[in-house]
């Protein structure tokens, strides 16, 4: 499964997640490119990957409770699935019914579940506080 952030990566640049898995696989086997690889791609995503915070503190606790909605339906779904499909079958949708949450308050608040951390922290929102205890 890829990251959110590879497969965004794979669209700007139009190489299918299978030529970039086998190019992935490739690299990784030599250390000295795994190294390299490795080093370029925190460059890369440092430079895309913003932590400055511009929403206000009532954005992020309607965000967070938007993503509590969205992580009961995965729960829901995930235990539908429990003992009718395999293990790793069951970590792949786990996978993606994340990247869903992600790509979904992406679609809403214009942010991923990585910014939103970083927002709640930047505005103290602690998941035992009052707004947040109450939704739950």
């Amino acid at each position: 499964m890829l990251s959110s952030f590879t497969q965004k990566a794979c669209t700007h640049v139009n190489v299918s997640k299978q030529v970039w898995a086998k190019s992935s696989d490739m690299y990784m086997k030599d250390k000295a490119k795994a190294i390299s690889v490795k080093q370029s791609e925190m460059e890369v995503r440092r430079s895309f990957v913003t932590s400055e915070v511009t929403q206000d503190k009532a954005t992020i606790i309607k965000a967070i409770k938007s993503k509590i909605v969205r992580e009961v339906k995965m729960r829901q779904k995930i235990e539908s699935l429990r003992g009718s499909i395999q293990p790793q079958a069951m970590g792949e949708v786990l996978g993606v019914e994340a990247a869903k949450i992600s790509d979904g308050l992406y679609v809403e608040f214009g942010f991923d579940t990585q910014h939103l951390d970083i927002a709640a922290r930047h505005h103290q929102i602690a998941p035992n506080q009052p707004e947040i205890l109450q939704f739950t």
